[in-house]
């Protein structure tokens, strides 16, 4: 009796363990953004404006550049997209009159759905 139950306690406590290793799940949408497109694919930045943005990220309405030729649908103004901002910094270059300037430059990339 002592040798079955001595098995059963190592035995379950390792099933435990090995069922749960596939458990957690990645959420790679936890820091997506979406994103109103205002200004492509002109002489100027191709800029986003942040419709909604995660917890500790940046504020809403706030503009970005970004890449269009990263997202994969067909972009024009008034699209809105899903993206991650990999890095960024404030925009303190001079501007002119003739363009939308953007408060913040960046690299931004799609989220995955």
């Amino acid at each position: 009796m002592k040798t079955k139950t001595t098995v059963f306690t190592m035995i379950v406590p390792l099933l435990l363990l090995v069922g749960g290793m596939g458990c957690e799940k990645e959420n790679n949408n936890a820091d997506c953004y979406i994103g109103k497109v205002i200004q492509i694919r002109g002489k100027c930045n191709d800029i986003i404006e942040i419709t909604s943005a995660p917890k500790n990220g940046l504020p809403i309405g706030q503009t970005i550049t970004f890449n269009p030729d990263l997202f994969s649908q067909e972009l024009k103004i008034g699209s809105m997209i899903k993206f991650k901002i990999v890095k960024y910094e404030k925009w303190e270059g001079p501007g002119t009159a003739d363009c939308i300037w953007p408060a913040y430059i960046g690299n931004v990339e799609p989220c995955k759905n």
